[in-house]
């Protein structure tokens, strides 16, 4: 009888002890973790206040617990959190941290690795594409979540004068079809170019959408501007200065004038300037070169048309100035009076007419006699 009550105490007293197990009784968690893709993680928002919380419970009162995140490392015996606070940059995003417990009660430590998820903002790089045909911008975004939508591009010239919006795509792409536009106006579409993209997460600029430039310059034949003046004026018997503004931005430039279909032994002076020129209807600053002429005007038939024209190796363009004079025309000379039977002739050598076409008018008199 006494046997027995032996046996039944011993086997209430084994139960009673692996229920309080302290490796059944003690685990580990982390506050706001869940499961994305088998992966355990922590989501924050960059430049946002994050919270990293590892609680520990445990039966045993002396259970160590630590924290290792971004190189430190924190602790602490008992049960509790251990709590580390900061604000989080995209270079935190895929970090992990792990969050432990020991005792030498355990029969295993306890140990949770979490991987932070941290959101952000895309950073925007623009990618230009050039074939014979085609000239493409590439919008690349690169933020967390990959999710992007894409606002309309803008168009500005170089001295932040804005050109024009051209409607956005879904893929980010703007294409300019080298086709669809001849030499003298495919220029136009030079200039800096800036993407607008989001995917639904403030920037730490404080804006929704983030924004990516590139400039743009085409391998083109040197452009005529509209600031150009087509009748420039001289005169007579002194030497004047013709100048021409150029825009280009490719390769070295060879000019020459001529007139009457008669290259003149001249040559242009190139300075480097700032000019102005229309860019899909918008008067902008562009840079530039001005070429001077000198001429000499010695003879009334120097004021006349000239043609300018300018190369590079992708091809020439021309420009036609006027050159007329400021000067009143000069009074005629050697005035006489032949006189017939029924009328007289009047002849005269005319002036300089002064650039332009002149009417000359007689005027006469009885005389008092």
């Amino acid at each position: 009888m006494h046997l027995v009550s032996y046996i039944l105490t011993f086997l209430v007293i084994c139960v009673l002890f692996a229920s309080g197990s302290p490796s059944i009784s003690s685990k580990i968690t982390v506050q706001g973790a869940i499961i994305t893709n088998g992966e355990k993680v922590v989501r924050g928002v960059e430049g946002n206040d994050l919270n990293i919380v590892c609680n520990t419970v445990s039966g045993i009162p002396t259970i160590k617990s630590f924290m290792n995140i971004n190189g430190l490392q924190f602790q602490r015996v008992g049960n509790g959190s251990l709590t580390y606070h900061f604000k989080p940059s995209k270079k935190d995003n895929r970090k992990t941290f792990v969050c432990s417990a020991y005792s030498p009660l355990l029969d295993n430590p306890l140990s949770s690795k979490v991987f932070l998820d941290i959101q952000y903002a895309p950073i925007v790089k623009i990618r230009k594409k050039v074939t014979r045909k085609k000239l493409k911008l590439i919008c690349i975004p690169r933020g967390n979540p990959q999710s992007y939508t894409f606002d309309d591009w803008e168009h500005w010239s170089e001295f932040k004068q804005h050109i024009r919006n051209v409607k956005w795509t879904p893929d980010g792409k703007l294409t300019f079809l080298k086709y669809n536009n001849n030499n003298n106006s495919f220029h136009e579409n030079d200039g800096i170019y800036k993407c607008k993209t989001s995917n639904g997460i403030n920037g730490t600029n404080g804006r929704l959408y983030q924004t990516g430039s590139v400039l743009l310059n085409n391998k083109a034949p040197p452009i005529f501007v509209s600031a150009n003046r087509p009748i420039q004026y001289g005169r007579f018997g002194e030497k004047t200065n013709l100048r021409v503004h150029l825009y280009t931005t490719y390769g070295t430039i060879q000019t020459n004038i001529s007139k009457r279909n008669e290259i003149l032994k001249i040559h242009g002076r190139q300075k480097r300037i700032l000019t102005h020129d229309m860019f899909h209807g918008v008067y902008v600053t562009v840079f530039g070169i001005k070429i001077t002429f000198q001429l000499k005007l010695a003879n009334i038939e120097d004021f006349t048309d000239y043609t300018i024209k300018a190369c590079n190796n992708k091809g020439c363009n021309v420009f036609t100035v006027k050159v007329t004079s400021h000067c009143r025309p000069e009074p005629p000379s050697y005035v006489s009076v032949i006189p017939y039977a029924r009328y007289i002739e009047v002849m005269w050598n005319p002036g300089f007419d002064g650039g332009y076409k002149q009417t000359c008018f007689v005027e006469y008199q009885q005389e008092g006699e």
